[in-house]
Parts: structure tokens; sequence; C-alpha cells
């Protein structure tokens, strides 16, 4: 009876698809110091990891630590088939969970090169490569060290079509298609310990809901809840699913 999680079966998949159709799997060229440009970074992780899964899910973020004392930066790059998501307190759509994510407010102790002893730095998150699939996992289930466990129900609204990430595109990266509709979705139904998997999914023009072996239409109306917990976007510019 114990639950599994949609999200971790989805990424075990994409994973596994991907070593397996790794064209590049014996093109290990790791270096010491990581490429401070993302076009280069991206480049780089392809000449090893390069598959039909990286070309549909595959994506870049680069993360930029500032020193709060003397704003020196220090980039780095993590390439990524779906983003996980934090929900903040009293969120109202999609677009301020992706605030929250991008610009992190948080306060980090780091080692800047211009200073002898430890440092604080704040940190931010822009995404430089676009996936043509976009997955956007919402993280609903609460485990901390305060013994707080929960899930949280806040409906989130979102667009089922023209979704426009280029807010939270780095700015050094050339013009690209930014704008992405809405194909499918992934919910939890129940509680943090027990629950259900439902999905809704686009087809012809229309949404279903598919629960088990049963398939029927749903209302537009039915899509934005309590329970949605992966939303499934592809990139306007591509015109497969």
């Amino acid at each position: 009876m114990k639950q599994q999680d949609s999200h971790e079966a989805l990424t075990f998949i994409l994973d596994n698809l991907h070593v397996e159709l790794n064209t590049n799997a014996e093109k290990v060229d790791y270096k010491e110091e990581g490429p401070k440009f993302a076009i280069l970074a991206f480049k780089e992780h392809i000449t090893r990891e390069s598959s039909f899964m990286w070309s549909l899910f595959g994506g870049q973020l680069e993360s930029k630590l500032i020193c709060t004392s003397c704003n020196n930066a220090s980039t780095t790059f993590d390439h990524f088939t779906s983003l996980s998501l934090e929900i903040p307190t009293q969120p109202s759509d999609i677009y301020q969970v992706l605030n929250s994510f991008t610009n992190n407010s948080d306060i980090l102790e780091w080692n800047c090169d211009n200073w002898e002893n430890v440092s604080h730095s704040s940190r931010t998150f822009r995404i430089s490569k676009l996936p043509r699939v976009l997955i956007l996992h919402l993280k609903r289930f609460i485990f901390n060290m305060n013994g707080d466990r929960r899930k949280i129900r806040t409906s989130i609204s979102y667009p089922l079509l023209d979704l426009d990430m280029s807010p939270y595109v780095a700015e050094e990266i050339p013009d690209m298609c930014c704008q992405y509709d809405l194909f499918a979705i992934s919910n939890h139904i129940g509680e943090l310990n027990s629950g259900h998997y439902t999905s809704y999914v686009q087809h012809g023009g229309d949404w279903y809901h598919c629960n088990d072996s049963s398939t029927k239409k749903a209302n537009v109306s039915d899509l934005i809840n309590s329970g949605t917990y992966i939303l499934f976007y592809k990139r306007k510019d591509i015109a497969f699913l």
C-alpha cells in the first residue's frame, strides 16, 4: 500500500530512455573548470549526452551567485528534463511560482575570490536553454527537519495557451521561441501518504480525463484544481504532439 510518486516515475523513465538512446555515451571529456558561457555549456553537454529524449525534454539552467559585498559573480550550468518548483505562500498563478523559483532571495555563504574569509551571496536562476517540451513539477509534498509533513492543496492557475517563459530566460541567449501551450497534466488526489494519480490529456482540440481504465471528455474548467501536480507544455514552434 506504499504510495509511489508520478514525478519520480517520470524522471526514472526519461533518464533510463536517455541512457539507452545516448549516442555519445562513450565521449567523456570532463574539465576541471566548467564553461563560463551558456551556449558553450550546452554544446559541451551534448557532446556527452545526446539522445532523442534530450532533444525533446533537455533544457539548461543557469545559476548565478552574486557576492553581497563586492558584486563578484560566479555562474554554473545544470541540465534538466523537468523543473521542480517550490510553491510560495499564497501563490496566485504559475508566473508567481516561477518568479519565486528564479529570483531566489536566500542569502548563502560563499568563498568569494575577492575575500579571504567566507562572504555571503544571493542566488538567481535563469533558463539558458529552453526545451521543446517543458515539464513543470509543483512540489506539493512537504517534508522537513521540523517534522512538518503535509500536502499543499493550493490551487494555482496557469494558461492553457501562450505560457510566456521569456522573463525567465538568460539575457545572453539569442532569440528563441518562449511561448508554450499545455497538452497534458498529472494530478494527485488524496493525502500525503495515500492517494491516486489521474491525468488530463489534450487530443484533437478536446481535453480528456484519464483515470485508470476510464477515459471521458473533460471540461476546461476542471483542469485547474488543488491536485495539479505536473504540467506538460510544448513549445509553439514545434509541429508535433
